[in-house]
């Protein structure tokens, strides 16, 4: 299940660490982090 799938129609709060892991690069969360950022950006 991939995480847009597990939040949609849900209202969704990102803390600063979601954008600490995405500035400093953390592999284990970037395609997580670039579906989020990507529907977002939509």
């Amino acid at each position: 299940m991939g995480i847009l799938k597990a939040v949609e129609g849900t209202r969704v709060y990102l803390d600063t660490n979601v954008f600490i892991y995405a500035l400093e690069g953390f592999s284990v969360f970037r395609p997580d982090l670039e579906a989020v950022f990507a529907a977002l950006d939509t």
